[in-house]
């Protein structure tokens, strides 16, 4: 029953990508004035289909693996002045390229929406390690990383981290503590690492350990956060 569930999951998810796609063809035609004849969620026989005022026919079809959006005049010469072929070159370009632009808009949507309704896992430190260099103790247990260096932290994984706080010997974070944004810029230093089995290591670095926690983005930022 698992299988079969996965299926349909994965069968709806295939007819939104595809509706959405051929929305936007539809939506570009109709701001150019371009004559459809169909617009179809599905292929094969229609187990629905009106015909609008708008002119054209909306179908619901019975195999949901596809759709379309039929112009008139596509594939060959149309006689109406509003044709695909008879408009010009930039608005026919224009209708093709809206399917995968509706798509793009559609996932940073959702992206954005499901940051704002369950959160995003941020880096946040576990541990804030006993440094010589003054600068190093800046960080308490529980910070929220925000930005390195100005820029947006997205997922935390070693490569990303190191990535964003280049080679330099500082970096500029952006944290969260206690619900109040701050600014630390932090020098590396030397600090003692406490290994698991109780042995102590010097090491050089920002002396900090780092995790993940739920954060809540508000409702702006988390679509910001699904564009960028």
């Amino acid at each position: 029953m698992a299988t079969v569930g996965y299926i349909f999951l994965a069968l709806v998810a295939l007819m939104i990508m595809v509706t959405i796609h051929e929305l936007g063809h539809y939506t570009v035609g109709k701001l150019f004035m371009f004559k459809i004849n169909e617009f179809a969620i599905g292929f094969g026989k229609p187990i629905f289909r009106k015909l609008l005022k708008s002119g054209e026919y909306f179908s619901i079809r019975i195999l949901p693996l596809g759709g379309f959006c039929a112009f008139d005049g596509e594939d060959e010469e149309g006689e109406n002045e509003n044709s695909f072929n008879a408009k010009p070159c930039y608005q026919r370009i224009l209708v093709l390229l809206a399917g995968v632009t509706f798509n793009f808009i559609f996932a940073m949507l959702i992206l954005g929406a499901y940051f704002a309704a369950y959160g995003y896992s941020m880096p946040t430190v576990t541990t804030a390690y006993e440094g010589t260099e003054t600068t190093i103790q800046q960080f308490e247990k529980g910070d929220i990383i925000l930005k390195i260096n100005g820029k947006n932290v997205y997922t935390y994984t070693t490569s990303n981290m190191n990535k964003l706080l280049g080679d330099g010997d500082s970096a500029e974070f952006l944290i969260e503590r206690d619900g109040e944004k701050l600014t630390l810029t932090a020098r590396k230093g030397i600090y003692d690492y406490k290994n698991e089995d109780g042995s102590i290591e010097t090491k050089s670095g920002y002396g900090i350990m780092i995790g993940t926690t739920p954060y809540q983005f508000g409702f702006f930022a988390s679509f910001g956060r699904g564009i960028l």
